[in-house]
């Protein structure tokens, strides 16, 4: 029985072959990528680019979205404070802007005190809402407590 011959590319081949029969000779490609796997290549670049950039694009909308809330809600609470502390709220609703002393971008962000009466008598309800402009649409952000209207 003779053994079969296989096919060689080049001298280096017909030897290994002989020293290890059992390996086979592939030609070697001279030069880049086929044009078929250089268009798929392309293609998927073309499909996946877009929607990894929608998504960083997304993540940075939310992530500044969520810096003004946290901020708006900040300055709600430490307003709202004030006004308890002041007892500020006796005069009834009021609003304003907050100015250098609160925040470095005080364009940014205005407060509306709102002042209701309780089902209880002695109480009053006291809504402060702050709001500001986000990407042309409006954005609020509101806390509410009860005081005791005793001043009064």
């Amino acid at each position: 029985m003779s053994k079969p011959t296989l096919p060689y590319c080049d001298t280096a081949c017909r030897f290994a072959a002989r020293a290890a029969p059992r390996l086979l000779c592939r030609r070697r490609r001279k030069g880049g990528l086929p044009l078929l796997e250089l268009i798929a290549a392309l293609l998927l670049v073309a499909v996946v680019l877009p929607v990894v950039m929608r998504g960083l694009s997304m993540a940075t909308q939310v992530g500044s979205m969520t810096r003004f809330r946290g901020e708006a809600l900040a300055l709600a609470e430490a307003r709202l404070a004030e006004v308890i502390a002041t007892e500020e709220w006796t005069t009834g609703d009021a609003t304003g802007e907050f100015d250098e002393a609160w925040i470095s971008d005080p364009d940014r962000y205005t407060w509306e005190l709102l002042v209701d009466d309780w089902s209880d008598t002695s109480m009053r309800h006291l809504t402060m809402h702050v709001r500001w402009t986000q990407r042309g649409r409006e954005q609020t952000v509101s806390l509410a407590t009860v005081v005791a209207a005793e001043a009064l």
